[in-house]
């Protein structure tokens, strides 16, 4: 029988619930507390708490979390360095510093520009110490990820910070959309949803 595999990870409790995808009915139903330090605690344990659970059988996992939610709309987490490659984006974006730096591709992931290592040096050099981790979003970066994985490789070069990259979390065209989103998921690192 194929099994859905849902987990919300709220502020006090980690529930889970395994759905039968033909019949949906729910099949288990589980809660474990929430572990803010290491969510993967958590989840682990409500998995163990809905009893014998074949993996072979699980055909998706949805997974949510209040608790990144809450966090957003608290104002809580990391510091978030943005470096936007080869396009300014509209609009507010949900970081502390932001630069633009030349790169980016065509719709057809042929590049347009060259990537400037320079100008991402001189930005990790601004963040260092004034944010906490850094988010790299390229234009059309989901067609050609190539100067968002060697920025990110320029950038470890020279700081060891958590990075998110924008193309590993969504195939939407969308730049901005893109951007918010790599922001968002940098905002919400572990280390830093204490603040």
């Amino acid at each position: 029988m194929p099994l859905i595999l849902g987990i919300d990870t709220g502020g006090t409790f980690t529930d889970g619930v395994l759905l039968d995808l033909n019949t949906k009915e729910v099949k288990e139903k589980a809660k474990a507390f929430t572990t803010r330090e290491d969510l993967s605690i958590g989840i682990r344990k409500c998995i163990e708490n809905m009893g014998d659970l074949d993996p072979r059988q699980v055909q998706l996992v949805s997974l949510s979390t209040t608790l990144a939610t809450n966090a957003i709309v608290e104002g809580r987490g990391c510091r978030v360095g943005l470096i936007l490659i080869g396009h300014e984006s509209t609009g507010n974006l949900p970081a502390h510093q932001v630069f633009v730096v030349r790169g980016g591709h065509d719709i057809k992931g042929i590049p347009v520009t060259e990537l400037d290592p320079e100008a991402i040096r001189r930005a990790v050099t601004e963040m260092r110490n004034q944010v906490d981790t850094i988010a790299i979003s390229g234009y059309l970066s989901i067609r050609n990820p190539e100067h968002e994985q060697n920025a990110q490789k320029i950038i470890r070069e020279l700081w060891d910070v958590p990075i998110v990259c924008a193309h590993q979390l969504t195939t939407a065209l969308g730049f901005h959309e893109r951007t918010v989103t790599a922001c968002l998921n940098a905002r919400l690192l572990p280390n830093c949803l204490q603040r």
